[in-house]
């Protein structure tokens, strides 16, 4: 079961507004970058339709590059420093002890066979409903941007950072902040339920894809069950990380996971 956690409200408002700092930052930069030659392709709308629709653009991968190390890179800093600020050790902030690490795994492994499955099935519904009522305000649901970009990768130096990123980085960071810190801090202040969709919300949203969004806030309130359950913060990054490895299996098939 997982512990009740020392988090201070100063310390968790001060890593969400560094968090929201250099992020912010980041997205200004991103502005000033160059922008890819197809900023988006027109695609026929339905019959009947006054216009037709426009995909979204593909993104840049030094955006895609910036936005990585503004967000991700920048919570794994925070989270450094918000761990130190408590005078505590990484097993005791997050459960990772050795004793336990084969059993979080296994749940974790568990939990992503689960979770695949659904979340995909899910994701066509999405997909199917968003095409069908979509089209009437010109959207066009799409890959997210990660599978974009893997779709064009201009190299395998690029390929390999997108795999590191989403198999690996991902995952590490965004369980520390939203399983790891956030979850727990609000449980702990009364709202159980606030903290367990509400961190689940948050983490669909910030994905960016509509598409993805109901699949993704299911998969995180799983997470934060497993995380409530084991009280070990491997088990959610475990599944995590294999929940994000299967797009790389469905492009290795010639498969994209919008579809």
């Amino acid at each position: 079961m997982l512990e009740r956690k020392p988090w201070e409200a100063e310390a968790v408002l001060a890593l969400l507004m560094g968090l929201f700092l250099i992020f912010g930052m980041g997205g200004i930069l991103a502005s000033v970058l160059p922008r890819p030659a197809t900023m988006g392709a027109s695609v026929p709308g339905n019959p009947g339709t006054a216009s037709p629709v426009v995909a979204p653009p593909k993104p840049a991968f030094s955006s895609f590059v910036l936005g990585t190390l503004t967000f991700h890179g920048a919570i794994l800093f925070l989270v450094h420093r918000f761990v130190r600020m408590h005078h505590v050790r990484w097993a005791d902030a997050f459960g990772w002890r050795r004793s336990g690490v084969s059993r979080a795994l296994g749940a974790g492994v568990t939990a992503a066979g689960i979770a695949v499955p659904v979340a995909y099935g899910l994701q066509w519904l999405s997909v199917a409903a968003l095409r069908h009522w979509g089209r009437r305000w010109g959207y066009e649901p799409s890959a997210q941007g990660s599978v974009e970009l893997l779709l064009h990768a201009g190299s395998w130096a690029e390929s390999a950072y997108i795999f590191v990123f989403a198999t690996l980085v991902a995952p590490v960071a965004e369980e520390l902040l939203f399983r790891g810190i956030l979850f727990p801090f609000v449980r702990d202040l009364g709202k159980p339920r606030l903290a367990f969709w509400g961190s689940a919300i948050l983490f669909g949203a910030i994905h960016g894809n509509l598409a993805a969004f109901i699949p993704l806030v299911c998969f995180g309130a799983l997470l934060a069950a497993l995380y409530l359950r084991t009280g070990n913060l491997l088990a959610p990054i475990a599944a995590h990380a294999l929940f994000n490895f299967v797009p790389f299996i469905l492009l290795a098939c010639g498969l994209k996971s919008v579809e």
